[in-house]
């Protein structure tokens, strides 16, 4: 007679609850009991897939992610794409079985590659390997479930996407968009770097151009996070497809992640954005004090941290200086244009969330400067002392006229306003359902 345990784990619903609230690893584990288990925990597994440099290819091929740099290598890598990469370190080609010119280094990274997936389960038949059919015959041979990795990939609703050798983009750029069938939110997420208020390019393409991978897949909800003071990580001329209709732009809070390359400002970040968003019907705009460094967490990520000497480190730095208010103020406004609007067309609805908790200052680098400012006192030469956010507000509202030339392009933008509306950071954070998968991965 069946236990009372066996009867429970008997009805489908009740265990498809019971996986929705397991934790990753728990879940995991259900999927090497049994067939049956296996499909109850994959798809909230698969639900949620983060997947970057150090492991793009082991999730989607269940290969180590990283291949090797000797001259037969390197030639088929030529064959590939045209040209060289002299450093072979992340190109993908077919000699899986090439060992020459592989260090001792790198052999231990690839099993730790293969490790790391049967950990997080990023390959399904690295986890169906050691499931076995159920029986409680021990002399039962263990089976691989007969569930492919497309069917896997259809459950996939949230893809965050982290920094990459651009050589993936022609590789699996195709592949995610044919198989990623019911992708929701595609999420970005650029590698904090070793210099504090920058991050490793979402694709190492030059900038200007977009990321195959980003072209390609036509998410319903596309967010940008970890975005610094350099180039947004598509083409001026880039635009998004017609199927996205939010765009979430997670923007930091502390001053340094302003100051650009030279220190000068964002100029790189407010130009970079040319009305690329424009068919959006919404763009959010948040303010969060927190990158997210959890690529970083990740076992293999670590791996290479102590390869690379540490480079991947997020250094300290001052949070609570207030930011340049000319400069946030140039940031937001070129967020609001669209390329639409000035021919009448829709807009998408800009709205800026947390703005007012931000502390901003009329100085930068230690001088009196703020054009902003200058202006307020032109026309109210006896005062009052001006509200610095309030100064900004009335910029990024303003209707606006922009004629702009992209990078590489002969033909002119014209950019209009957006209609903008102001909200508080708590109405952001009490929304669980309309900020899912914008801060955190998991969230």
């Amino acid at each position: 007679m069946a236990t009372a345990g066996a009867r429970l784990c008997a009805i489908d619903h009740i265990m498809s609850d019971i996986a929705r609230y397991c934790d990753r690893p728990t879940l995991v584990q259900l999927m090497c009991v049994n067939k049956r288990t296996f499909k109850l925990a994959a798809r909230p597994l698969y639900h949620t897939v983060s997947i970057f440099e150090f492991t793009i290819e082991s999730f989607m091929d269940g290969t180590p992610g990283k291949t090797c740099s000797c001259d037969l290598c390197l030639e088929m890598f030529k064959q590939d794409f045209g040209f060289t990469d002299n450093t072979g370190q992340f190109a993908p080609t077919g000699n899986r079985d090439c060992k020459r010119g592989l260090t001792e280094a790198d052999v231990l990274a690839g099993r730790m590659a293969n490790a790391t997936l049967n950990d997080e389960s990023s390959s399904s038949t690295s986890a169906a390997s050691d499931v076995s059919n159920g029986d409680d015959d021990e002399d039962e041979p263990e089976i691989v479930l007969p569930i492919p990795k497309k069917e896997l990939l259809s459950y996939v609703r949230v893809l965050s996407l982290g920094s990459h050798h651009y050589s993936y983009c022609s590789v699996y750029g195709e592949r995610l968009a044919k198989y990623l069938t019911n992708l929701d939110v595609l999420r970005i997420v650029e590698v904090p770097s070793w210099f504090p208020t920058r991050t490793n390019p979402l694709c190492t393409l030059p900038p200007f151009e977009t990321c195959r991978i980003i072209a390609q897949l036509k998410p319903r909800k596309l967010v940008l996070r970890n975005v610094s003071s350099c180039f947004l990580p598509v083409e001026q001329a880039w635009s998004i497809p017609e199927e996205t209709k939010e765009v979430v732009v997670v923007l930091p809070t502390v001053h340094l992640r302003y100051a650009g390359p030279n220190g000068k400002g964002p100029q790189n970040l407010s130009t970079s954005y040319m009305g690329q968003f424009s068919t959006a019907e919404s763009l959010k705009i948040v303010f969060w004090p927190e990158w997210d460094d959890s690529f970083l967490q990740n076992p293999l990520a670590k791996a290479y941290e102590i390869e690379r000497q540490g480079s991947h480190i997020v250094g300290e730095f001052n949070r609570q200086a207030p930011l340049f208010v000319d400069h946030i103020a140039e940031v937001l406004r070129s967020f609001c244009y669209a390329r639409n609007a000035l021919l009448g067309g829709s807009a998408p609805l800009v709205s800026v969330y947390g703005f007012g908790n931000v502390p901003l200052t009329n100085e930068h680098q230690g001088k009196n400067i703020s054009d902003l400012v200058t202006q307020h006192y032109k026309t109210h030469p006896n005062g009052p002392a001006p509200d610095l956010h309030r100064l900004a507000k009335a910029v990024v509202s303003a209707k606006m006229i922009s004629v702009a030339m992209s990078m590489g392009r002969k033909q002119s933008i014209h950019l209009g306003s957006c209609p903008v509306k102001w909200y508080t950071m708590s109405s952001y954070e009490n929304n669980l359902s309309n900020r899912k998968a914008e801060i955190d991965e998991f969230d």
